[in-house]
C-alpha cells in the first residue's frame, strides 16, 4: 500500500480508538456512579437522564461519534477506491480528526459551548471540503 494511503487511513484508526476510549470511560463512570449510590437501576433502566452529569457527557459524546464520523469513514473509503492521491486531502483528514479529538475533549470536560461549537463547526467544514475534493476528483478531473 502506498505511503499516502497509509497516512490517510491512520485518522480512521485514531477515531476508532477515540470511540472505544469514550465507551470505556463511560462504562467506568456508570459503574462508579452505581456503586456510589448515585443512581438506582430502576431509575436508569429507561431514562438516561437520571445518570450524573459526568456519565451523561460521556453518553452524549459517544452518540456524537456516530453523527458526522461515518461520513468521514465513507469519504476516506471512496478516496481509496477512486485512487485519490493528494496530500491536501490527507491534511484535511488529519485536521478533521484533530477537530473530533478537540470536540470530544471539550464535550467530556468543560463542555464550554462556544469552544465546542467551534470544534464541531471546524470539523463539519473540513468534512465538507473533503467531499467536494472527492467530487472534483471523480467528476471533473
Amino acid at each position: 500500500m502506498p505511503l499516502i494511503d497509509q497516512v490517510l487511513i491512520v485518522p480512521l484508526f485514531i477515531h476508532v480508538l477515540l470511540v472505544f476510549s469514550v465507551a470505556f470511560r463511560m462504562y467506568r463512570a456508570r459503574v462508579a456512579a452505581y456503586k456510589a449510590g448515585e443512581v438506582q437501576l430502576a431509575e436508569i433502566a429507561l431514562d438516561n437522564s437520571k445518570w450524573p452529569e459526568k456519565v451523561r457527557k460521556l453518553q452524549n459524546n459517544l452518540s456524537n461519534q456516530f453523527e458526522t464520523p461515518p461520513l468521514f469513514g465513507l469519504v476516506i473509503a471512496f478516496a481509496l477506491l477512486f485512487g485519490l492521491k493528494s496530500w491536501v486531502f490527507v491534511v484535511l483528514a488529519w485536521l478533521y480528526i484533530l477537530s473530533r479529538l478537540a470536540h470530544s475533549y471539550i464535550h467530556t470536560g468543560s463542555n464550554y459551548i462556544p469552544h465546542r461549537i467551534r470544534a464541531f463547526g471546524t470539523g463539519l467544514v473540513l468534512l465538507l471540503l473533503m467531499w467536494v475534493f472527492l467530487f472534483v476528483h471523480i467528476f471533473l478531473l
